[in-house]
């Protein structure tokens, strides 16, 4: 399955790491990577997602978990037999105990993550406990620290830094870590002054292995990856494929970095297993003369080993929301929109 070398630049440099000084392999991905994609073909799922999720992913198999709308009038979280019945949901709508007004998703090693932004509540499910314990309740905890995306850590919350941005062109140099570390009562008072603030173009997401000691950082923003070990040790960046324009900025009076009108939408989402990532790429803009549609777009696949190695690259017609890996790692489950802005669930065979 791997691809020529010509299409990977690999340039080696010495760069500063969070920890010490390193000699880092930096990696350009070629967008001959996108061009030579493998098209995959959809194949049906017996489970069929309600008609209000948001994201769906499977978990050996057997059980899909469904992330719900808030308007749907039903629990937050759902997790389906691959026969479509019910068999555990969570976390009604509310300001209650045990309830939340809204939630996120995070999924990552055959746990759910859980995220209420207005309440700043999270909980952490793990799916083989919900399943295999009918009394177990997820404890929803309190957090304090802002951040796009965020994992246990140490007994802590690692979290991505969101006022970390460096664009010369535009004269900003937020030149804090990568990731921040709350305490064990998972709150993050942030000492950095930072004179921009760029939550607003930094959203991006992270996976752990535990087995591989690696930390698989990616934008959604732009498209850059960095590895890392579980130190927090930088050792490896990946940039590109490039987009289909140079994205574009403006700060306004308050100095908060905003999109002057296209909306970059790179590294989308993730699966994976002990072995290798799966990134869900788009390289492409959301525009206002298309009302920001996210029905026009289609997504790449791009495979890698948790070094960042470039392994294959795989094209399907429609806009993912939410992937996962099957059991043997030969399919792709893939949760998103079609081109007519109808909600699809397929599985696709890795060739």
């Amino acid at each position: 399955m791997k691809k020529t070398a010509l299409f990977i630049l690999c340039l080696i440099s010495a760069v500063s790491c969070q920890q010490g000084t390193a000699d880092i392999s930096n990696i350009v991905l070629s967008p001959e990577i996108l061009d030579s994609a493998q098209t995959l073909s959809p194949e049906k799922v017996s489970f069929n997602p309600p008609i209000f999720a948001k994201k769906v992913f499977g978990w050996n198999d057997s059980i899909f978990i469904v992330l719900n709308d808030k308007s749907s009038g039903r629990r937050f979280i759902e997790l389906y037999s691959s026969d479509n019945n019910l068999i555990r949901d969570y976390f009604i709508r509310g300001r209650g105990p045990g309830e939340m007004l809204d939630a996120s998703a995070i999924y990552m090693n055959d746990s759910l993550l859980v995220e209420d932004i207005y309440l700043n509540h999270l909980a952490v499910i793990s799916i083989r406990q919900a399943i295999s314990a009918p009394d177990f309740k997820p404890e929803l905890k309190n957090y304090s620290i802002q951040t796009q995306s965020m994992w246990p850590y140490k007994n802590a919350l690692l979290a991505v830094n969101p006022n970390r941005f460096i664009n010369k062109k535009y004269g900003i140099n937020n030149d804090g870590p990568r990731f921040i570390v709350s305490d064990t009562a998972f709150t993050y008072n942030d000492s950095e002054k930072y004179k921009f603030t760029t939550i607003n173009v930094t959203h991006s997401s992270f996976i752990m292995s535990y087995y591989k000691n690696r930390i698989f950082y990616y934008s959604a923003c732009s498209p850059e990856i960095e590895i890392y070990d579980l130190d927090l040790n930088l050792l490896r960046t990946v940039h590109g494929p490039q987009m289909s324009q140079d994205i574009e900025y403006y700060i306004d009076d308050l100095n908060d970095v905003c999109f002057l009108s296209n909306i970059p939408y790179a590294y989308m989402g993730s699966c994976h297993n002990s072995d290798f990532v799966f990134l869900c790429y788009i390289g492409d803009f959301l525009r206002p003369e298309n009302n920001y549609d996210e029905s026009d777009f289609s997504s790449y696949i791009l495979q890698f080993d948790w070094d960042g190695n470039f392994i294959d690259s795989y094209y399907i017609d429609h806009y993912i929301k939410s992937m996962s890996l099957s059991r043997d790692g030969r399919y792709i489950y893939a949760f998103g929109t079609d081109h007519d802005g109808e909600s699809v669930f397929y599985k696709y065979l890795l060739k």
